[in-house]
């Protein structure tokens, strides 16, 4: 009878009678062969980081989907205030007869639309800006202004919604309300003259210090930036939004009256101190929820700051 010899381990191709030596039994170690080479990894990470910005790039300007509608519509017809108004109302109820936007959203959003056109009659009584066009205006402010910051607190709820974000270290509401208060006293009181903002904005950063804002651009992943960066970076989309807004004589600086010149990036700190208000009135309406991401999901978010 003739006995087939069984298969060790780490024998290779072992038949009766016959036994292929293996690497291990001479003491050669056999380096293990990646599944992409080297020279294919760079490639493949560039396409990665490719594909994850043409979503984030793609998911934020269906975020910001009204304020894009507002400024294209402002350069094509020009500052017909009546007019953009009409547009704006009918926009903002195609976004809710197709669930674009929610009840609590739409609450929220029109929340900031009247803190927002509030600002405005202040401001402009104060002569910080001016509106020129025609149309129908309430205290030298035609009304469609209030859908500019609706515009911010929409893109905000849409945001939160798309890349699903998270606030790990949010603030207490009574923080969070009385740093709203502080940044509103800085638009609207000037002792003797005094520009509160700088000041206002060591209260932002010392009620946001500990946040994170954690998100997915692509589901396999989670990434966190600090709260006050994402602050700031808003504020600066925001602020080429209103470069855009003044070259197609929407409003006018005073610096502007004798022709178009780039906003003053001092506007820049006003917006970044205007999301934390944005944001702490937007939150509590939005889809988003302030829990520790391990609540929701076991990724670990990797950090872009």
């Amino acid at each position: 009878m003739v006995r087939f010899r069984p298969r060790a381990s780490g024998v290779i191709g072992s038949r009766a009678g016959f036994r292929f030596p293996c690497p291990q039994d001479v003491g050669v170690r056999v380096p293990a062969r990646p599944l992409v080479s080297g020279t294919d990894r760079p490639a493949i990470r560039l396409t990665a980081v490719v594909r994850e910005l043409a979503t984030f790039t793609a998911k934020q300007a269906r975020a910001a989907v009204f304020g894009i509608f507002l400024l294209t519509a402002a350069t094509i017809l020009g500052p017909c205030y009546d007019l953009l108004l009409g547009l704006c109302v009918a926009f903002q109820a195609f976004l809710l007869i197709t669930k674009r936007e929610g009840g609590r959203e739409f609450l929220g959003i029109f929340l900031f639309h009247a803190i927002g056109l509030s600002l405005e009659l202040y401001k402009v009584r104060t002569g910080s800006w001016r509106y020129a066009g025609e149309g129908w205006k309430l205290g030298g402010v035609p009304p469609v202004t209030g859908f500019m910051y609706a515009a911010v607190a929409g893109y905000a709820m849409r945001a939160a919604r798309s890349l699903d974000l998270r606030f790990p270290g949010w603030p207490s509401p009574a923080a969070v309300a009385a740093t709203i208060l502080a940044v509103a006293m800085a638009f609207t009181w000037h002792p003797g003259g005094a520009d509160l903002r700088p000041v206002t904005l060591l209260v932002v950063a010392a009620t946001f210090f500990r946040t994170r804002a954690e998100f997915s651009v692509l589901p396999e992943r989670r990434r966190s930036m600090p709260m006050l960066a994402s602050f700031a970076l808003i504020a600066f989309f925001v602020w080429i939004g209103e470069n855009w807004g003044t070259a197609v004589d929407l409003w006018r600086y005073p610096d502007q009256e004798n022709g178009w010149r780039p906003v003053s990036p001092s506007k820049w700190l006003s917006w970044t101190l205007l999301m934390a208000v944005a944001l702490g009135l937007a939150i509590p309406f939005s889809v988003a929820r302030r829990s520790m991401p391990q609540k929701t999901s076991p990724k670990t978010a990797e950090p872009v700051v």
